[in-house]
């Protein structure tokens, strides 16, 4: 049995869908009801001593958590919220599978663990470099799950993700979207830096493969596309669905930096085969902008 701990976000809803496909035996928990209504989904504050949420731990052999704080701003911002929704709520998902014993974690962490790099693409030796307060608290998080391993013998994948983008999901897509959408031009910053974008589909297939594949077993694997993309190029290609959209480019005000992950160990450990970016006007088409609404 899989538990999916914040199954009804962008992430955990995706990763339903597949495992509901693959037909895999799974239990969601969730502060939040999922839209769709899962009769899977058990809701309730996991920070609270939640009965239901110690059972789910009990129930289940492999524990997915994806609950986070991701919006860097906020965190940035209010640090402490960011280490609740970060660091508390996966210290309580550990003691938990501590105490009910014989329990594996798939940990969703991030890219900007790695901050700048010279070194591209990265590769998931490099010298981590955080340049926020949501980079340490998931550097904190990826340290935690190790000690509980040491100690405790918590078994764990650690996936640091890229950008990742589909439906549903708040970022430079749809920010440009709702800009055309209200007749603003869109300000943009950055346009010159490569950045690694990796389909929802790509990173729930590489979730479900962490869970089911002995060789990534305490294993930390970067998840991408393998391949850079201009900020500059996204604009460019929803343009093309949009005829009224328009944009400026304005100097940023901090460190402009590429990130391109080396995706070789994915690809050995956990069979991953992500699409290309070739296929990302067809997503940006298809799946993030439709007529002039967003969905």
């Amino acid at each position: 049995m899989i538990g999916i701990i914040g199954g009804s976000g962008f992430i955990g809803s995706a990763l339903r869908k597949l495992l509901t496909d693959k037909k895999m035996d799974y239990i969601s928990f969730d502060i939040n009801m999922p839209e769709d209504n899962d009769p899977k989904c058990i809701v309730g504050n996991m920070l609270t001593g939640n009965a239901l949420f110690q059972d789910t731990i009990i129930k289940c052999d492999t524990i997915i958590h994806l609950v986070a704080g991701p919006d860097l701003p906020k965190c940035q911002n209010d640090p402490s919220q960011s280490f609740i929704s970060n660091l508390m709520s996966l210290q309580v998902v550990l003691d938990s599978c501590h105490i009910a014993g014989g329990k594996k974690i798939i940990f969703p962490s991030s890219a900007v663990v790695y901050g700048i790099q010279e070194d591209i693409p990265i590769r998931e030796s490099a010298t981590l470099k955080p340049t926020s307060v949501y980079a340490h608290h998931k550097i904190m998080c990826e340290n935690l799950i190790k000690m509980f391993q040491e100690h405790f013998n918590i078994e764990y994948v650690i996936l640091r993700l890229f950008n990742v983008y589909g439906r549903g999901v708040k970022g430079v897509f749809t920010k440009f979207v709702e800009s055309i959408n209200k007749g603003q031009e869109y300000q943009a910053y950055g346009l010159s830096q490569y950045r690694d974008f990796v389909y929802i589909g790509d990173v729930a297939n590489a979730i479900y493969s962490a869970c089911t594949s002995d060789k990534a077993m305490n294993k930390t694997i970067n998840i991408g596309s393998g391949e850079g993309m201009q900020i500059r190029e996204i604009l460019d290609e929803i343009k093309r669905n949009y005829t009224n959209a328009t944009y400026i480019e304005n100097k940023a005000n901090t460190i402009l930096y590429d990130h391109i992950a080396d995706i070789s160990k994915a690809k050995l450990l956990l069979d991953y085969k992500p699409i290309t970016k070739q296929y990302m006007s067809y997503i940006i088409g298809e799946e993030i902008c439709i007529g002039n609404t967003i969905r």
